[in-house]
């Protein structure tokens, strides 16, 4: 990332480790219903098949329909996500975006740290 970008910005390490099991993303993956958001459900299989993330523009998508599909991906999915994205960010809005996006997983790892997906032991 360009040192102009990175002025101003506080970057802060996650400290939890409640990441998903592949079991616990796989069960996700199969009780989501987007059927009612068709392009919800396109931007998943996009997600699944490993598409570069660059070209899925998820502008338009309503907070409710990000929020299942930040759940369903899950906070493993939300870092594959943020690095892959970091690596192209180029502008303070670009910033922003991870930073929404680092605080999802942030919420997502609470959770479920809650129902003790630690990997601490």
């Amino acid at each position: 990332m360009p040192d102009a970008i990175k002025q101003g910005w506080a970057v802060e390490a996650e400290k939890s480790d409640a990441y998903e099991t592949p079991e616990v993303l796989r069960m996700r993956m199969q009780m989501v219903d987007l059927s009612k958001y068709p392009s919800a459900l396109g931007i998943l299989e996009r997600l699944k098949s490993g598409e570069d993330l660059r070209n899925i523009n998820l502008d338009g998508l309503s907070p409710d329909v990000l929020r299942e599909l930040a759940f369903t991906i899950g906070a493993k999915g939300m870092t594959v996500l943020i690095s892959r994205l970091l690596k192209s960010a180029r502008t303070d809005k670009d910033i922003e975006g991870l930073a929404g996006m680092s605080l999802i997983r942030h919420e997502i790892l609470e959770v479920n740290s809650s129902i003790s997906y630690s990997n601490k032991k």
